[in-house]
């Protein structure tokens, strides 16, 4: 009997404790959805006043501003920034900024998101001195730094300011490895302007372009260096290095190689498939976006977005709607 009024007495415990731990668990989430409920209903009706103040004031008296509430006002930050009033996103942020109740890390991340006001209506100028003064004040704090430091490069990047967006995108590189094919795009992107304008490469450039086909293989650094070469057993070895490992670049090279001026090196890739199985694979890949190899009938490549899913004729390394790099696919 002592056994089991023992064993009793010790389920009973357990049952009230779990019962209690159920209680609070359910109270805070009642508490917490309460509280969304009321931002919620706040957020919609947030253009009652023209006022930023008088809407950081009123909501504020629903949620004090701490540590623990300030995603809830980066959320109000967003919605004015989403509809277009950048003066209130603006005013917002440059209050977080000042408020005493947040982490220096939050108030950053506050001077963070002004400038992604400023970017998102088009002032980059405006943008890209507040995007500096950021790094300059997040050295350690690497998270806010890293999103800070992306912001600059694709602010450079709308500046076509290819040098400067480069070297930001090699810093940001060497925070985090990441964003190294990030560089690799800049650094295509950069000396194609070059090219289209006629420009001599220099010869630190020309290295810097040798040293991250050999380090990273990006096909279109593949591409670009196709274009700098002259010598044809050279370019025969990029050509093959491209098809067998990144083949959905084809439709690109493709293009490179119907320019008149290519046309030995296109004779050359034909006559080697002809003799060499291993070549003869990789050009199959080549052959439907060629119209002298599949009987006149050119195919021609339409490319999509993987991330946004845009859709469009004209390869770029850059999608022109949601402006991430290297997402268009032929499809």
């Amino acid at each position: 009997m002592t056994s089991f009024g023992a064993s009793l007495d010790i389920g009973q415990l357990l049952i009230l404790i779990v019962a209690l731990a159920i209680g609070w668990f359910l109270g805070y989430r009642s508490a917490a959805s309460q509280k969304l409920n009321t931002v919620q209903k706040f957020l919609q009706n947030w253009g009652l006043t023209d006022k930023s103040q008088a809407n950081i004031d009123h909501i504020q008296t629903v949620i004090p501003l701490e540590e623990d509430s300030f995603d809830t006002y980066l959320g109000l930050g967003n919605t004015y920034r989403k509809r277009g009033d950048t003066q209130k996103a603006v005013e917002l942020h440059q209050w977080l900024q000042q408020a005493d109740s947040l982490s220096l890390e939050q108030r950053s991340q506050a001077r963070y998101e002004e400038a992604l006001d400023y970017q998102a209506a088009g002032f980059l100028d405006k943008a890209e001195d507040v995007l500096r003064f950021c790094i300059s004040e997040t050295m350690e704090f690497p998270r806010v730094q890293t999103k800070a430091l992306r912001s600059l490069v694709t602010v450079l990047c709308r500046h076509r300011d290819w040098p400067e967006a480069y070297a930001q995108a090699r810093h940001l590189a060497k925070l985090d490895s990441r964003f190294e094919s990030l560089a690799d795009f800049v650094l295509a992107e950069s000396l194609s302007a070059q090219l289209a304008k006629n420009q001599t490469l220099e010869k630190a450039q020309q290295k810097e372009l040798q040293q991250r086909v050999e380090a990273r293989q990006n096909p279109h650094l593949i591409l670009l260096q196709l274009q700098m070469v002259s010598s044809l057993d050279f370019q025969k070895a990029l050509v093959h290095q491209l098809l067998t490992s990144h083949p959905e670049n084809a439709p690109q090279l493709a293009s490179f190689l119907q320019q008149p001026e290519q046309a030995e090196l296109l004779e050359a890739m034909t006559t080697l498939g002809q003799q060499d199985a291993e070549q003869q694979a990789a050009l199959s890949v080549l052959q439907v976006y060629l119209p002298q190899q599949a009987g006149g009938e050119e195919k021609r490549a339409h490319y999509q977005c993987r991330r946004c899913g845009f859709d469009t004729k004209i390869f770029d390394w850059q999608c022109p709607k949601c402006r991430d790099w290297g997402q268009l696919n032929p499809r």
